[in-house]
This record gives structure tokens, C-alpha cells and sequence, in this order.
């Protein structure tokens, strides 16, 4: 779920010139390094996470997310589709979201297109070095399930467990509750954290 009447939001249509190339695990986590790479250099004193795979946290609550869809067109040319959004200022949120949802206060007179332009400009620099060996070291870093534990739904199912690591793919390795079996995660919905 995503709240946010007033906001920033951006759809980036990207070229995919090698689709055997293509890691979607690896474009979510450079796109969110991306995106706080830039909200951290706005808002250096307040404190950003990324919750896997998708969710921009500000303060253990969501105000912000990405989405990633691969496309073709007519001509069998292939395309990324990255949707980024951000709560940037809502005086009021519904009741069932104030413990899990938070904004970004945006000082008043902010220049939304300035913002706008660094964020585009840090993710495509951060798309454009996915492959970079200190990538998923950076995301571990900036991770807010690392060691905690938490219930993935999977395809079908849900797993609880402790996320015990990420692979260089950008799979969430969790430590299965009931059998310690280590199960990996490319997709999927975090839909519980325990703290």
C-alpha cells in the first residue's frame, strides 16, 4: 500500500540494450541505493533504510517505494520501467497507516525539481554500476532486516525466519523458523518485522 496526496513521483522508461544481462534483483537495490544516496545528502540528519525489496524507510516507517517492470514494445525492444515515489509532505495520513507509514518534511520553499533532477541523475549512476563488487555490501549496510526476524510470503507461502544475508544477486537468504534450512528469496513480500 502507497499513501501519498502530496509527493514526489517519477517513471523513468529505460532502454535494455542486453536482456541476458538484466538481473531485476540487482536494478530494485541500485535504484533504492540511488534514491538515498539522494534523500540522505537532502536530509543528512534523519535516518533512511531500505526494506527489501522495495520500501524506502525513513525512521523503521515506509515513505517511499520502487517499482520495477521490464516491457517490450512492438518492435521486440525491451525496456525498464522504474517508478519511484516519495511522501514528501502529508498533514494527515489515514488512521491504519500512522504506525507504519511516515513523511519526509520537506522544508517549505524546496525546490521539487531540483530534487527531482538529483534523484534521477544518483539512480541512473547507481543502475549504471550494478555490477560494482561493493554494491550489495552498501545495501547491507543500508538494510533494515539484517539479523532480524521477519515473515517473507513467497509465492505461495509464507516462511518465518531470520534474514541471515543477501546474495550477490540481491536474494534475501532467510534461516527458515522451523527447519533452519536456508531458503533464497528473489521476489517477494516482507510482511512482518520483529524488531
Amino acid at each position: 500500500m502507497f499513501f501519498s496526496p502530496k509527493g514526489l513521483y517519477a517513471t523513468l522508461v529505460l532502454p535494455i540494450t542486453n536482456l541476458k544481462e538484466l538481473n531485476p534483483g540487482l536494478l530494485t537495490i541500485s535504484a533504492g541505493l540511488g534514491v538515498l544516496d539522494t534523500l540522505t545528502d537532502y536530509f543528512p540528519h534523519q535516518f533512511f533504510q531500505l526494506k527489501w525489496v522495495n520500501d524506502i524507510l525513513l525512521n523503521h516507517k515506509k515513505c517511499g517505494g520502487i517499482l520495477t517492470e521490464l516491457i517490450q514494445d512492438q518492435s521486440q525492444r525491451y525496456y525498464l520501467v522504474l517508478g519511484i515515489g516519495l511522501n514528501l509532505q502529508t498533514p494527515t495520513l489515514p488512521d491504519e497507516l500512522w504506525s507504519i507509514a511516515t513523511t519526509i518534511d520537506m522544508v517549505a520553499n524546496a525546490n521539487y525539481s531540483i530534487l527531482l533532477a538529483d534523484l534521477v541523475a544518483n539512480t541512473l549512476h547507481r543502475l549504471t554500476n550494478q555490477t560494482s563488487p561493493h554494491l550489495i555490501v552498501e545495501y547491507k549496510h543500508h538494510s533494515n532486516l539484517l539479523g532480524h526476524k521477519i515473515t517473507v510470503k513467497g509465492h505461495q507461502k509464507a516462511h518465518t525466519g531470520f534474514v541471515r544475508d543477501f546474495d550477490k544477486l540481491g536474494g534475501l537468504i532467510l534461516e527458515n523458523e522451523s527447519d533452519n534450512q536456508l531458503l533464497t528469496f528473489y521476489s517477494g513480500d516482507v510482511i512482518k518485522i520483529l524488531y
